[in-house]
């Protein structure tokens, strides 16, 4: 194969470029330190949206209590102050 890439490029572009076949240079690998720094950032938006849906739970289970509760009452029914639900 022929290098058609006769000017430097950044590690990404010269990837690009090896994979459609323009140029037979490999980027080097990636360094360690950049894996650690992108999987530690994944990690934390991860730990965000679990920590987001464990409130939305929370909020879901004492709206539908109530709900339920407000039934209860309705309907005459004694009701304790606390239930549990299960999902």
């Amino acid at each position: 194969m022929q290098d058609l890439i006769d000017f430097p490029v950044s590690d990404d572009w010269l990837e690009h470029y090896h994979k459609i076949g323009l140029t037979p240079h490999r980027p080097p690998d990636r360094s360690l330190e950049e894996y650690a720094y992108r999987l530690e950032k994944l990690l934390k938006h991860y730990e965000n949206r679990i920590e987001m849906l464990e409130q939305n739970q929370k909020t879901l289970i004492k709206l539908v209590s109530k709900l339920l509760g407000e039934k209860n009452t309705k309907k005459g029914e004694k009701i304790k102050s606390e239930r549990k639900i299960n999902l």
